[in-house]
């Protein structure tokens, strides 16, 4: 099994049985250079400018547009400090789709279709590569869809 953050690549059938994760598969990090590459898509640097504070229950929603542009001006931020690395280029879900493509290819030539178990984001990036490679999907389980 490879779990990239919330999504699993399942090897091998899946029977009613229980599953014990931590003993029976092999989980792996996605997007885990392991000093292998070259920048990160990190915004961990600008961790001041993240938090926007808090406006008390009791107090009017005045602070509102100053929470707002907070959190804007983070964004804009971040976004610029993943720029500058230029990996964002060629992230996202469908490049994520398309190297779980190049796992399942690699894997079992017994089992060559991807069985998948979901987890949260995991289930947008299942559904997305059920999408572009339907004939390449065995099964999906999508668990804790995400919101």
């Amino acid at each position: 099994m490879i779990i990239c953050r919330q999504a699993s690549l399942l090897y091998g059938e899946l029977t009613t049985r229980q599953i014990h994760p931590s003993r029976e598969l092999e989980w792996h990090k996605c997007f885990d250079c392991a000093g292998q590459c070259e920048g990160r898509l990190d915004c961990a640097r600008l961790d001041d400018a993240q938090d926007p504070g808090t406006i008390d229950a009791d107090r009017p929603l005045s602070l509102a547009p100053l929470v707002y542009a907070r959190v804007k001006a983070y964004s804009s931020l971040c976004e610029r400090q993943v720029q500058k690395t230029g990996l964002a280029q060629n992230s996202g879900t469908t490049y994520i789709a398309r190297d779980m493509l190049e796992i399942v290819n690699k894997g079992d030539s017994a089992s060559p279709d991807l069985k998948l178990w979901g987890f949260s984001d995991g289930t947008i990036i299942g559904g997305v590569f059920a999408a572009m490679f339907p004939d390449r999907v065995e099964r999906i389980l999508s668990d804790a869809n995400a919101s």
